[in-house]
Formats: C-alpha cells, structure tokens, sequence
C-alpha cells in the first residue's frame, strides 16, 4: 500500500512532463518550418527561454508535491504506529500525533473514540 501512496503524486508529475514536453518540442519543429531564415535566432532564443522557465517550473512543482508526499507519509505512518500499538501492544494510551492535514487528523479522533470503547469493552471482558 504504501509503494503505491509513494509513487501515485510522481507519476502524475512524470505524465504532465512528458506530456508537456512533447507538445513543446512538436511545436518547436511545426514553427521552425514556418518561419523564415531571418527571425530564426529570435525564434530559438524564445524557445530557449521558454525550456528555461519549463524546467524552473518543473523544479518548485516537483519540489512541492514531494514537500506534500512527505508530509502526508509522515502523518499516515504516524495513524499506522497508533493501530499498531492499540493491536499488537494493547497500549490504550498511545498517543496520535497528526501535523498537517485535517482529513488525517479527523481519521485519529475516530480511531482515538473507537480505542476509547475498546478499552470499555476489554476492561469488561476482564472483570468477568
């Protein structure tokens, strides 16, 4: 599960590049057939600065969607460490701690209300 959670935002990323980068290069060729001898090194110079600011942008958005995979790793890990203990480790006093998103977070008061009732219920079954 978590290979796929880890590769899902970065074959996004690699499908717009490629697609991007296509579609880049195929109109560089159509446009260069087109225009003449004379305006042929302003047309290379538009499209050099264009790659650029391509690559720039390609640079902070992979940046920021591996910023956000990390974050959203680091808070799924941390709801999978408080199952684990809550089942393997009986610990009803383990603590969630969930840093940046909020669908996460209302997951751990779920999974903390439904530890309480477990704890009831185990305290029950033990008194008996």
């Amino acid at each position: 599960m978590k290979k796929m959670e880890e590769h899902l935002s970065m074959k996004y990323a690699q499908v717009f590049i490629i697609v991007f980068a296509v579609v880049l290069f195929v109109f560089y060729f159509l446009i260069k057939r087109l225009i003449n001898e004379a305006d042929l090194s302003t047309y290379n110079l538009i499209f050099g600065v264009m790659f650029l600011v391509f690559t720039v942008m390609l640079s902070v958005g992979y940046s920021f969607l591996k910023t956000r995979q990390n974050k959203m790793l680091h808070d799924i890990s941390e709801i999978d460490k408080y199952v684990h203990n809550i089942a393997q480790d009986k610990n009803y006093e383990a603590i969630v701690k969930i840093e940046y998103y909020i669908d996460l977070l209302q997951i751990a008061v779920s999974l903390k209300n439904m530890v309480k009732r477990l704890e009831k219920k185990d305290r029950k079954s033990s008194k008996k």
